[in-house]
């Protein structure tokens, strides 16, 4: 209901087929296909989310490096874009909503989950040059690994193989903490994230969505235009 409320701000919801996307969004006239999936929680134990204990004596026992920390989501979100990615139709604009909220716990980061397995960049880093001057970058990651599995490449939305889908809205935040002045989880919201490379692209800034943009020449991330309120009596 709330991506229904979301989506509804920006255009106009229309039922769907019985073998169409979840949504069709129609913006101005451009039917935006909408396909949502909330990933289920890994069966092996190595690849569900670090789940952090919250007492005094233990509240900063988790440590580590981001990249283990946030292995799992990263996995999820790759599963939830795999499952959906090949299933509707080429020849319109098609977006997969993905849910990770299951695996948010102390550490979750939107904007790195999504730029790892969207562009295959992980931390960022400062390098000095020979001058002494310091410049900023990402750390290049192409390929990852499930624990105990080969290596398998990332980076989907550089890959002219994906051109179909035309972005991802992505959020790792549960649903109640999605709701105004509710109560809840309180992480980045809803994210956006165009395909540069896309044959359809949907040319909107959704009002209530950040949003990351990420090109051979720029990386950068944009906040929401508005706070999000919604239009449900919940």
């Amino acid at each position: 209901m709330i991506l229904c409320d979301l989506l509804s701000s920006s255009g106009t919801l229309n039922p769907k087929s019985a073998a169409g996307a979840d949504f069709l969004l129609d913006i101005k006239g451009q039917l935006v296909q909408v396909e949502a999936i909330a990933p289920d929680e890994a069966t092996e134990e190595e690849l569900r989310a670090i789940r952090p204990d919250y007492s005094s004596s233990n509240f900063f026992s988790i440590g580590g490096a981001i990249h283990d920390l946030e292995l799992p989501i990263v996995l999820r979100a790759i599963k939830g874009f795999n499952d959906k990615e090949c299933k509707y139709r080429t020849d319109r604009p098609f977006l997969i909503a993905i849910n990770t909220s299951k695996a948010v716990g102390l550490v979750s980061r939107d904007d790195y989950v999504l730029r790892r397995f969207l562009f295959g960049l992980g931390n960022l880093q400062l390098t000095r040059m020979s001058n002494g001057e310091y410049f900023k970058h990402f750390e290049q990651v192409r390929y990852l690994s499930k624990p105990g599995e080969n290596n398998f490449e990332v980076g989907f939305f550089r890959n002219p193989k994906y051109q179909h889908v035309s972005g991802v809205i992505y959020t790792s935040q549960s649903s109640r903490g999605l709701v105004p002045d509710g109560s809840g989880w309180s992480n980045y919201g809803v994210t956006y994230m165009p395909n540069p490379l896309a044959l359809h692209k949907v040319e909107i800034n959704f009002p209530y969505f950040r949003r990351l943009e990420c090109t051979t020449d720029r990386y950068q991330e944009i906040d929401a235009e508005h706070k999000f309120v919604s239009t449900l009596n919940v």
